[in-house]
């Protein structure tokens, strides 16, 4: 036994490496069994890129709502916000809503038209309307607003000055409120960055 114990200790580095070895190929024999690595789940937002509808939507809300898509947002909080900004409690007065938001005859109505957008992915998180049903009926609201304005920026001034008007502020921006001041901040952002990445006058209606 003595001469088993003296070259096990001479030779235990090689020992470790075969053991490895033996490991590494166990682990690598397994894997292809299992059909290889596995590649990263998609997200919501991977999903969205490939759709021009989604990308250009998104890329006009975040003047108002930094990078969230309200429609995927917990059902609890999008109802919470749909009651407390639009005294909406459910999906008759969500379509309500909408009707009145997208009626407006003035073809410069970015403020009515955006918020279109936003209480109808509110709508989809709060399970009022299914989340393709809410794409559907923001299709043509996000025609009209590539019709509607030449670029983004003439339609971020378009809704900023109409929503000092609503808040009765001046509207050179000396009255200017912490949320206003916000936007007009990230809308300097979004033209460096998200509105040069996403054209303006991207087809809607891409495959």
């Amino acid at each position: 036994m003595n001469w088993l114990l003296d070259w096990l200790l001479d030779n235990w580095r090689w020992l470790l490496v075969g053991a490895a070895a033996l490991l590494a190929l166990a682990w690598i024999t397994s894997r292809r069994r299992r059909g290889g690595p596995r590649q990263p789940k998609e997200t919501q937002a991977d999903i969205d890129a490939r759709d021009p509808l989604r990308r250009w939507c998104q890329a006009a809300v975040r003047l108002v709502s930094r990078d969230c898509d309200y429609g995927h947002l917990p059902r609890g909080e999008a109802r919470r916000m749909l009651q407390r900004w639009w005294h909406v409690h459910g999906a008759r007065e969500l379509h309500d809503a909408l009707r009145d938001l997208g009626s407006s005859p003035n073809p410069d109505n970015a403020w009515e038209l955006l918020r279109f957008v936003i209480v109808a992915r509110l709508g989809a998180a709060a399970e009022m309307v299914d989340d393709d049903d809410s794409w559907s009926m923001i299709e043509p609201i996000a025609m009209r607003l590539q019709d509607a304005y030449d670029d983004w920026s003439a339609m971020a001034q378009a809704y900023v000055r109409a929503r000092r008007q609503w808040q009765e502020l001046a509207l050179d921006g000396s009255e200017d409120d912490d949320t206003m001041l916000w936007i007009t901040e990230n809308l300097q952002s979004l033209r460096a960055s998200t509105w040069t990445e996403v054209r303006w006058d991207l087809d809607l209606e891409d495959e």
